[in-house]
């Protein structure tokens, strides 16, 4: 395979990305990934491989726009963790939720796991009122909104079903 740059030399680097569902492939030889900045030997971060190909979602915000939050704890900049691709601590999660945020929502399908669990992973499942499912039940056949009355039928069913957990254990 050659080159999708100079299309010369023999591709041995090979760089997959999807985003939202489209699959980019490029394929360059050693001399190409060098020019554009890609260390072979260190490749670093994937935010750092990304800007070098020009390929960077986010551009890093102005300079103009005042001093750049950082972490209480650590003194980590956004910036930093840009370019390092690590958080410098916990209390980085806090400090910079809503921009992690966004960047979990680009990378990922949702806001909750709905994938795999690894085996031997314990599910904590929310307890659920009994009471509260039967009285939504009942407002939404007092509202003919059928189809959501016979989920939550069978949802109560379910529940009911359901072996109690002593006092003391199952999940909340």
């Amino acid at each position: 395979m050659k080159c999708d740059i100079c299309h010369k030399a023999a591709a041995t680097i090979h760089w997959t990305q999807v985003v939202n569902g489209a699959v980019r492939s490029m394929h360059l030889c050693e001399a190409c990934a060098r020019e554009r900045g890609i260390n072979l030997e260190d490749p670093g971060s994937l935010n750092e491989l990304l800007a070098n190909m020009g390929l960077a979602t986010e551009a890093p915000p102005p300079a103009s726009e005042g001093p750049e939050p950082c972490c209480s704890s650590c003194g980590l900049t956004m910036r930093e963790f840009r370019k390092a691709g690590r958080l410098g601590c916990p209390s980085c999660y806090g400090s910079f939720s809503s921009e992690l945020e966004q960047l979990f929502q680009q990378m990922q399908r949702g806001e909750r796991h709905t994938g795999r669990r690894p085996p031997g992973a314990v599910v904590s499942v929310p307890s659920v009122d009994p009471a509260d499912v039967q009285r939504a039940l009942e407002q939404a056949i007092a509202e003919e909104r059928f189809e959501d009355a016979a989920r939550l039928r069978d949802h109560l069913a379910a529940l009911r079903r359901r072996p109690t957990p002593p006092a003391g254990e199952g999940g909340s």
